[in-house]
């Protein structure tokens, strides 16, 4: 299972993610200054608004942005959204 979740296809690639497991199960803390930006999906306006809610509390201003599918192109596009 930790195989698959760390695999990633090439095409993915440009993301530069990071995924973290840690070794505990529950909270594993973090420097909360490690997270440059949020992305949510468009058709979930509840996870949307329960990450405006949770950013909105930060000291740091963290960008989130809205990505939704370009159906046309069969890419993704992204809008910065304000918070």
């Amino acid at each position: 299972m930790i195989e698959a979740f760390c695999t990633k296809n090439i095409s993915w690639a440009y993301e530069n993610e990071l995924r973290f497991i840690g070794s505990q199960h529950g909270l594993v803390s973090f420097d909360e200054a490690a997270i440059k930006r949020v992305f949510v999906a468009a058709n979930c306006p509840q996870l949307k608004s329960d990450v405006i809610s949770k950013l909105s509390k930060k000291m740091i201003k963290i960008p989130l942005f809205e990505v939704c599918v370009r159906e046309k192109t069969y890419g993704f596009g992204f809008s910065i959204v304000d918070y």
